[in-house]
């Protein structure tokens, strides 16, 4: 998705969350942070931990390391 598209994607998103609840599914952790009040990670076919983004970096998880390693290459 071009970036331009995705920033308006995650505009509608925000104004539509207060009315309804929405299931977004994502690799992009960066869009996650700007959506999500609640993350669920799914590893190997489970889900292991749930928690908003400022919950799961402080603690080591698979979240967290995917977290540091996008910001390592950024």
């Amino acid at each position: 998705m071009f970036r331009e598209t995705e920033q308006f994607v995650i505009g509608l998103l925000n104004n539509l969350k207060s009315e309804m609840s929405i299931i977004f599914i994502s690799h992009r952790l960066h869009s996650l942070k700007h959506i999500a009040d609640r993350i669920y990670t799914i590893e190997d076919g489970n889900s292991n931990i749930s928690g908003s983004h400022e919950q799961l970096i402080c603690t080591f998880n698979f979240y967290s390391a995917f977290w540091k390693d996008i910001m390592q290459l950024a």
